[in-house]
């Protein structure tokens, strides 16, 4: 999605490469293959890259042959001559003729810079995700296995699920929670709202959507479907931004900073605004990035939904193999104390 909204429609090109625009690639050129030999005379073309990011499944196919390690210099130096949508590759286009000394040597600055953005992008793409995520993951498989089977040679005495609930009982460590004191006021309610299930979930559908909407855009769409799009993502920033101003009421500001997911999606949805106005009354497209990363956490709502369902389900298997008591801190927080009974 990333790689969609930098070169979406940017990797046309003309077979002659001293045309840079669709309106000039007409016509025949010449071609010198060798100093001995006639020219040849070819006929213009305006064609597109064979691996682009005009679209969701493009862009995948062209990262996934990135990591394969097939022609992916190529495709980087593709994406550093990029200049604009249905227009051809030109190196150093950002460097524009200025009255200025200073204001020239600046804008060869952006442009060296954002082209550094570019190499490193597919340098780190392709040798982090080959070289260590797939490997890191086959590895992982392979002595998940392993362990696997050893632990069913080496613990005859202990069936699976007993395993997993002493397991859990010894790395089950406790999690701060805020409350609000009066349970008849407004906060309390707020905070009984923004921590429920129902809120979670939905806010889940609504990264989900999000996501969709982000895939969505292609090269060519007509302005009526961009503005579809559009409405949908100003509904989705309204959503989010409704999100924060409620858990900041709930929990408070100091609580509400406190946590990092927190403090991510609120960057996320201060971002998610700017994109949103700048969008509005016309700017470039990359603040469009800001929307990209509410997709990571699956907010942090988020983060709670599938914890509150992991401890659900242990909790079902701890019911049979725990006994629990209840302790009393000394400030007053109350605890809980488990007893495993095993079956011998």
């Amino acid at each position: 999605m990333a790689d969609c909204n930098l070169f979406n429609g940017k990797f046309f090109y003309c077979t002659d490469k001293t045309k840079r625009f669709a309106y000039q690639c007409h016509g025949q050129f010449f071609i010198f293959d060798n100093q001995n030999e006639p020219p040849r005379v070819e006929q213009r073309e305006w064609r597109l890259r064979p691996f682009n990011y005009d679209n969701t499944i493009n862009a995948m196919l062209t990262l996934f042959v990135v990591t394969t390690g097939e022609g992916w210099p190529g495709i980087r130096q593709n994406s550093m001559d990029t200049t604009f949508e249905d227009q051809g590759p030109s190196p150093f286009y950002r460097v524009e003729v200025s009255s200025g000394f200073m204001e020239s040597l600046f804008q060869l600055c952006i442009s060296l810079a954002l082209d550094i953005q570019v190499a490193l992008f597919y340098v780190m793409f392709f040798i982090v995700f080959p070289f260590f995520f797939v490997n890191i993951f086959v590895a992982l498989i392979i002595i998940t296995f392993q362990e696997q089977g050893e632990a069913e040679l080496s613990e005859g005495d202990l069936d699976k699920n007993q395993k997993q609930c002493i397991d859990f009982a010894l790395n089950a460590r406790p999690r701060s929670l805020f409350m609000p004191e009066d349970k008849n006021s407004i906060k309390y309610r707020i905070w009984r709202l923004v921590t429920s299930a129902p809120f979670e979930y939905f806010i889940m559908a609504m990264i989900c959507c999000n996501t969709i909407i982000l895939m969505m855009k292609f090269h060519g769409n007509s302005d009526f479907y961009e503005k579809v799009l559009r409405l949908f993502n100003t509904a989705l920033t309204a959503v989010f931004t409704v999100e924060s101003i409620l858990k900041i009421l709930a929990f408070g500001v100091r609580n509400y900073f406190r946590d990092g997911w927190n403090r991510f999606d609120f960057v996320t949805v201060v971002g998610s605004i700017t994109d949103a106005l700048v969008t509005e009354f016309g700017g470039d497209r990359s603040l469009r990035f800001t929307r990209i990363p509410s997709l990571v956490p699956c907010s942090s709502a988020d983060q709670t939904s599938p914890t509150r369902l992991y401890h659900q389900n242990s909790a079902l298997d701890l019911r049979s193999k725990f006994q629990g008591h209840k302790v009393l801190h000394a400030d007053g927080r109350e605890g809980l104390v488990a007893e495993v009974l095993l079956k011998g």
